[in-house]
């Protein structure tokens, strides 16, 4: 049994980018997570006469044994990128079990295509920032992520 709040059952999909430092080439590495707690978070800002209306994803990831931080993913070989996951900011996330890849190097599949189609189906983020609320004396600690 875990602590976490019942409202965290969601599954999710999350999309880390690579890109290698010699060949320029871009990788996506996938990565599927349960129980956690997706939310849509609606912002408005008046000025004057003009609203602003955006909203903003925000989600919650339990501290899990297979993350590690940017720095420490990125030492690991190929191989070991897909035993592991790490967030970082410009990554995606998508709210269900994704199956599909993201390849930039092939039309239809590209990250923005891949962004419009989850969007529009069933849900899906661009990373904009992301915490670690992890540590001695927390309660539910967990990955807070926030992004559009």
């Amino acid at each position: 049994m875990n602590d976490y709040p019942l409202w965290w059952n969601a599954t999710l999909t999350i999309f880390h980018k690579w890109e290698d430092k010699l060949t320029r080439v871009v990788t996506w590495y996938p990565h599927t997570v349960d129980q956690c707690f997706w939310k849509y978070a609606g912002n408005k800002v008046v000025v004057g006469d003009v609203t602003i209306n955006s909203e903003q994803v925000v989600c919650r990831i339990p501290e899990d044994a297979l993350y590690l931080e940017p720095y420490q993913w990125a030492e690991l070989s190929p191989e070991d990128k897909e035993n592991y996951f790490t967030i970082a900011p410009g990554d995606i996330i998508v709210k269900g079990k994704v199956e599909e890849t993201i390849d930039e190097y092939t039309s239809g599949k590209r990250s923005t295509d891949f962004l419009k189609k989850y969007k529009a189906l069933q849900g899906c983020m661009q990373v904009g920032r992301v915490a670690i609320d992890t540590g001695e004396g927390l309660c539910c600690e967990h990955y807070y992520i926030t992004g559009e």
